[in-house]
């Protein structure tokens, strides 16, 4: 995965199963809006809003991506979980 943004912050290219760094948030939620690029293809997820969602609180919180080709689309996943 390359140029990974995730909730307008930039984390740079990640191999799969390699971690970043951790970044600061003021509010983390359980998903945010992610946009990366695969093989070339950039792909992308946007968060319009959050309504009903609760922040995750204070801590460390790792937000898992993962990929997955179908046969006309690729989708993300992500996953939030605290450290």
């Amino acid at each position: 995965m390359r140029d990974i943004r995730l909730g307008g912050k930039s984390y740079g290219d990640l191999m799969p199963g390699q971690k970043s760094g951790y970044v600061p948030w003021t509010v983390a939620y359980r998903y945010a809006s992610v946009a990366l690029q695969v093989e070339g293809h950039t792909l992308s997820q946007r968060v319009d809003d959050v309504v009903g969602e609760k922040p995750l609180g204070r801590g460390n919180f790792t937000y898992t991506l993962n990929v997955h080709d179908h046969s006309d689309t690729s989708t993300i996943e992500i996953n939030a979980n605290r450290d």
